[in-house]
Formats: C-alpha cells, structure tokens, sequence
C-alpha cells in the first residue's frame, strides 16, 4: 500500500521560487481549510544542474521548512534529477568512474541538439546506483524531505546510440526507470535506517494512463516510449 498522504492532494507547479513562498502556499491550504497532502519542491532550487544542493538565497533553511510543513500537516518531496553538468561537483567523479550514459567512445551523452543540460548518471550500474542513493540521502532526506520525486526518469535522452552498463541503449531501450527507481528503492529498504520510511514517485507513465510531464517539452513518441517504464511509487513502511 501507498502511504495516506500519496492517496491524498499533492501540490506541486513547474516550480516555487523559494522556501518562503512554499511556506506560503501551505499556509494558504490551512487557513483556507482546504485539504492537501504534500507539497513538492520542482527543479531549479539548484545552484546548478548536478550540484544536489538547495540556493541558500532561496532556501534558507530546507531543515527548518520541512518542520513547519510537518506541523501543518504536510509531507514533502522533493524532484531529484539524474542529470550532471561538467561545472558541478559531482560530475568528475562520476566521468572518473565511467558512470555516465555514454556514447560508443565513452564520451558522457550530452543531452540532445536542443538540450545540453547534462548527462544522465548510468544508474544500471549497481555501484553507481548505491552512489546516487547516498548522495540523495545526506542531501534531501537528511534536510527532512519525506519523499523523492526521482525526475528525468523518461527519460527525454533516447538511449538508442548510446550505452548502458546493462547493455546498447537500443537494446536496453526501455530499462532505465526501472533500475533508476530500483536505485532509490534499495536505498530505502536496505540501506536506511529503521526509523527512515520512503515514497518515490517516478516520472515515466501511470499504469494505462499515458502521462507526459508539462515541465518538458515531449513529442507524442516520447510518451510513448515512456510507457512501458510505468510510473512507479513505492513505500517502504518505517
């Protein structure tokens, strides 16, 4: 089962701008006496893409924000993405690894003509996958956030022509949302502790229910090809 709070409203945008206004939004809920369940923190609290991090201009204090939300009744989440930029300071670790989706020369696939925001951490890699997992940890979960939303897990990079550690992407053309979301999965179940319980929720397609994401710009394809991903929520009970 769900936890109650998945059956429940989630309050999420393309993105809240920062802690205050998040803060906010909750309180307007309250005073309101409208019923809503969890809120969710979008992209672009980042410093930059791959950073992990929240802007402290921003987001102040993420500990403190996730108390007042949990006593007003709120879980959060938080969108984790898989994505790394040559500038943030994960990214030459992962190169030195070979952790990369990457092309047939090893070099790390970078995004696509119109979108270079990245390349995707190969998270079909056990070892690279428990790496994930543990930045997500001392990052989010140690901040307070009560879920991950793990984000880009379509994901809009077609692996076809480039290469996986399972395999060709054109081969494997479907696998990453299971192995990625499996990544956080194990993180919860065998590598938490007994007081910490998990909700992911991962945006690849809902059961039968073709979902496309309105923060991404995705052709019909995409979507399509998305599909037998799913979209995939777990919880670990505590």
């Amino acid at each position: 089962m769900l936890p109650k709070a998945a059956y429940g409203y989630i309050q999420s945008k393309q993105r809240y701008a920062s802690q205050q206004e998040i803060l906010d939004v909750a309180r307007g809920y309250r005073a309101r006496h409208l019923p809503a369940d969890v809120m969710v923190v979008n992209w672009f609290y980042f410093t930059k893409m791959g950073q992990m991090d929240m802007d402290p201009l921003r987001w102040p204090d993420p500990k403190a924000m996730n108390a007042e939300l949990h006593k007003m009744g709120f879980e959060s989440m938080i969108s984790v993405w898989p994505r790394f930029v040559p500038e943030d300071r994960y990214y030459q670790t992962l190169l030195e690894r070979g952790w990369f989706e990457h092309l047939a020369d090893g070099t790390p696939t970078m995004g696509l003509p119109y979108d270079r925001a990245g390349s995707e951490i190969d998270t079909t890699n056990p070892n690279a996958a428990r790496w994930y997992w543990d930045r997500i940890r001392e990052n989010f979960i140690a901040k307070g956030f009560d879920s991950i939303w793990a984000d880009e897990t379509e994901p809009d990079l077609p692996p076809n022509g480039s290469y996986l550690t399972v395999g060709p992407g054109t081969e494997y053309f479907n696998v990453y949302p299971y192995f990625h979301t499996k990544a956080i999965y194990d993180g919860f179940r065998l590598r938490a502790d007994s007081t910490l319980a998990g909700f992911a929720d991962s945006k690849a397609s809902w059961g039968v229910l073709l979902y496309c994401s309105p923060s991404s710009f995705q052709a019909v394809g995409d979507c399509v090809r998305s599909l037998p991903g799913h979209r995939r929520c777990f919880r670990i009970p505590a």
